[in-house]
């Protein structure tokens, strides 16, 4: 079983590496075929516009920027380095009044296993995994100060909703809210008024990404609230 998850993983990082370099050549899609079915493997279909894997699009989008840039192999390794870096800042935010505690468990989250081999490969977790301690660190600095970081909270949770959708939306909506809920509670009324601001700044922070990806989706399937999922395998994939 463990040698077919693997199989299977590496396959997905090949379709997303090979529609990376199509997109890094200026094309949403690869060339079809006069016979495409001979052409599709499993988490890939062929549209209008082209050949294309199922997947949403940031991490595609990452795959294509490292691609140019002439270091493939290193978005693994450089988004698990910007996710240690993220949760230790955001850690000492979380534990003030316990600086150690704070530093061993940024140290632990360095030297876990399975974060480290999955930050050995180009897996859309790592990639999701920054977004998200992309998310907590903006919002705990938007509990700590301006409602200005909610923006940037609100852009990092668009980027990994079009990463991972169903990730995206749950753990973007713990990290924002279960921060900010216990500050809005023990301001009372004027709580409500200080959350609604951060709200407002999540919301115009994922609007350029929620745009962003309305029209891949409609560019590639159709209709803007269609994703590759649904398109590949109906309504019962839903979010991934």
């Amino acid at each position: 079983r463990s040698t077919l998850s693997s199989s299977s993983a590496a396959s997905d990082v090949y379709k997303r590496q090979v529609q990376a370099r199509h997109l890094a050549q200026g094309r949403l899609a690869g060339p079809t075929f006069s016979m495409p079915e001979f052409w599709l493997i499993p988490n890939t279909l062929v549209v209008p516009e082209g050949w294309v894997s199922q997947y949403p699009p940031t991490h595609v989008v990452a795959m294509a920027v490292v691609s140019r840039l002439g270091i493939p192999v290193l978005l693994g390794p450089l988004s698990f380095g910007l996710t240690v870096a993220l949760l230790a800042l955001a850690l000492i935010r979380l534990l003030p009044d316990r600086p150690k505690s704070a530093r061993v468990a940024a140290l632990a989250i360095a030297l876990c296993p399975l974060l480290v081999f999955l930050g050995g490969g180009s897996m859309n977790h790592v990639t999701t995994g920054a977004c998200l301690a992309a998310v907590l660190y903006a919002a705990l600095r938007a509990r700590d100060g301006g409602p200005g970081w909610s923006v940037a909270a609100g852009l990092a949770i668009g980027l990994a909703v079009a990463a991972r959708p169903l990730i995206g939306l749950v753990l973007g909506a713990v990290l924002t809210l279960g921060i900010w809920g216990p500050t809005t509670l023990r301001a009372g009324a004027s709580g409500f008024r200080w959350l609604a601001a951060r709200v407002a700044g999540t919301a115009l922070g994922g609007l350029p990404i929620a745009i962003l990806l309305g029209w891949y989706n409609l560019r590639l399937f159709g209709d803007p609230r269609t994703l590759g999922y649904l398109m590949a395998y109906g309504d019962r994939h839903r979010l991934g």
